[in-house]
């Protein structure tokens, strides 16, 4: 509320507003005028009814909602009163002001709270540790963007390295946030984008990363000492992110030909094909970190796991990855600790990479299956905490990961670490697939697939796919038919079902949903035998149910352990595997006669509560 004088309010009474005035209607000239300033005395002359209107304290209302109080003139001196007519005349004044300044003071904090709980939230923006930053990089600036528009929608705000950046009163939404770094001379060194969801009420919190140019994978990790001063340093470190320049020139000057680290410095070199050439001469010589990443370990380790197959656990209690090999023994660096709360993976099989996340990071953690490590370009950055689903997408090198809380998916470049486009609109997003060009995701509150193509990120026609009531919770694919199957802890009765979708009509085959047991975690299918794999956590000890993939008749229940929370299928080594969340086991079945092998169940994970999450089974090629 503005508390003016007669001078500000003489500017304030427009001929609009004094006509416009509810309590002052008729001629606004004759009834209310407010004269210029006489030249010579320099005081205003006032009429007898501006005399009488000037007396009291004028509450004035715009029809803007702004709120006037006129000081009369006569109060300020302006007339010959006494003092005690003066302190009586600015009773109601007082009165007025505090009844209104009260008001106003109890409209503005409803406003707040109902800002903070149903309007607005806020945004926490910050960055990945120091050696995720380009070194150039002095100085950082956050802005908060309209997605749409790409107008600003709060001030910006610039800080050092390693701060967070605090955004309060973020309207509820999908805003853009954009991070960009500056050198010492104040040009830009990088830029990075991110699409965050505001919730009312909530803080959004978002890790951002300036790393354009490689400084983990380029020049810094990616042949660093010898591996080719100029491709490992001078060009690699710089714009080219070491990616092919780095590989080629410090491949050719002493990194081992040109196939000792074509693409990465080393790590397609070193482990796809640089297990020979470019793990021996590129290892050696290639550059000390890309070189012992690409060169050295990943020839030695690449060249002899080279059609291995690998477990990968999560651990949602312990917040880690544990990874075993085909004969269920614990590798070398398993398990890989601190990433928070584990509850899901997918895999680049090409790309020799894993990614884990789980509820309570804002992070994908990428994992190099060879060594168990994290990847330089590691961790990926999502703008939000609660995930229970990831996929990766080989067409595009991105990771799609479902946000469960703030009810959207989000996409996330394997090669950038940042953010690049989000799909909004989803109700608790579970599990996510990626095959021909879409993204499949079982919406856990309405019971239904939905389906959205890769490039636009537009929901495709025919979608959503309701599945008959209950749940949409775990999802597999059936590629050479072209079918994926939607596990459902509760269907349309009581116990669990799977649902059976056809890919190229987005339809449910006849007599689907079929049951498959008593509450359905996980599914898989076996495509050699045409079988549907659906384990079944009751809340105790569980089961593996078998449907045929053709007649969907269902196997009677074969015990499981203790709470199955995932099943998969493994082709390398033609078995089923199924986690125990409560035991911390795997029970291994032959996929033939579906009898446990020698020696299961298999104790697994990181000790007493682990509850393990999602497992996955990876052939390297």
């Amino acid at each position: 509320m503005k508390v003016l004088g007669n001078k500000a309010f003489t500017g304030i009474l427009t001929e609009k507003n004094r006509k416009q005035s509810a309590g002052f209607r008729g001629d606004a000239d004759r009834d209310i005028r407010v004269t210029e300033p006489d030249k010579a005395t320099k005081k205003r002359r006032y009429s007898l009814w501006e005399q009488r209107l000037f007396s009291f304290p004028l509450l004035w209302f715009g029809l803007d909602g702004t709120v006037v109080v006129a000081v009369p003139r006569s109060l300020r001196a302006g007339r010959k009163v006494s003092r005690m007519m003066r302190i009586v005349k600015l009773i109601p004044l007082i009165f007025a002001c505090l009844l209104f300044v009260g008001c106003g003071g109890a409209e503005s904090a409803g406003s707040a709270g109902e800002a903070s709980g149903g309007e607005y939230g806020s945004i926490v923006a910050r960055f990945g540790t120091l050696n995720q930053i380009r070194a150039q990089i002095v100085t950082i600036r956050v802005d908060v963007l309209d997605p749409v528009s790409g107008e600003p929608i709060l001030p910006s705000q610039q800080g050092g390295l390693g701060q967070e950046f605090v955004f309060q009163q973020v309207p509820v939404g999908p805003k853009l946030l954009r991070a960009s770094g500056f050198n010492a001379d104040g040009g830009t060194e990088d830029s990075a984008e991110i699409q965050v969801m505001v919730l009312a009420g909530q803080s959004t919190r978002a890790t951002l990363s300036l790393t354009t140019g490689g400084a983990t994978g380029g020049g810094t990790a990616g042949g660093t000492t010898e591996g080719g001063t100029t491709g490992g340093t001078t060009t690699g470190g710089t714009a080219t992110g070491g990616t092919t320049t780095a590989g080629t020139t410090g491949g050719t000057t002493t990194g081992g030909t040109t196939t000792g680290g074509t693409t990465t410095a080393g790590t397609t070199g070193g482990t796809t094909t640089g297990g020979t050439t470019g793990g021996t001469t590129g290892g050696t010589a290639g550059g000390t970190t890309g070189g012992t990443t690409g060169g050295t370990t990943g020839g030695t380790t690449g060249g002899t796991t080279s059609g291995s197959t690998f477990l990968f656990v999560t651990n949602e209690g312990t917040g880690a990855v544990s990874v075993y090999d085909s004969n269920y023994t614990e590798v070398t660096n398993s398990p890989l600790t601190g990433l928070g709360a584990q509850a899901t993976v997918a895999f680049d099989v090409a790309g020799r990479r894993a990614f884990t996340a789980g509820p309570g990071t804002n992070q994908i953690t990428a994992i190099a299956i060879d060594t168990v490590t994290p990847t330089p370009e590691s961790p990926l950055f999502f703008a939000s905490d609660v995930v229970f689903g990831v996929a990766y997408d080989p067409d595009r090198n991105v990771v799609y990961a479902g946000d469960t809380a703030a009810n959207y998916v989000g996409v996330i470049s394997a090669a950038t670490s940042n953010q690049t486009g989000s799909i909004f609109g989803l109700d608790d997003p579970r599990e996510i697939r990626y095959f021909n060009g879409r993204i499949y995701v079982a919406e856990s509150n309405t019971g239904a697939l939905r389906v959205f193509d890769a490039n636009t990120l537009a929901e495709v026609t025919g979608s959503p796919v309701a599945i008959g009531g209950g749940e949409a919770d775990s999802l597999a694919l059936d590629t050479a038919n072209n079918r994926i199957f939607v596990g459902m802890p509760q269907g349309p009765t009581a116990g669990g079902f799977v649902a059976v979708i056809d890919l190229a009509t987005l339809t449910q085959v006849a007599g689907s949903p079929f049951a498959s047991g008593s509450r359905t975690t996980g599914v898989a299918y076996d495509p050699v035998r045409n079988r549907i794999l659906a384990c079944n956590d009751p809340m105790g000890t569980g089961d593996l149910v078998v449907l045929d993939g053709t007649t969907f008749t269902a196997t009677p229940p074969i015990t499981a352990g203790n709470r199955p929370s995932d099943v998969v299928y493994d082709a390398a080594n033609q078995r089923i595997i199924v986690s125990n969340r409560d035991g911390n086991t795997i029970n291994v079945f032959d996929a033939a006669t579906l009898t446990e092998i020698t020696g299961s169940p298999f104790t697994v994970g990181t000790g007493a509560g682990s509850f393990l999450g999602n497992i996955g089974v990876v052939t390297l090629p």
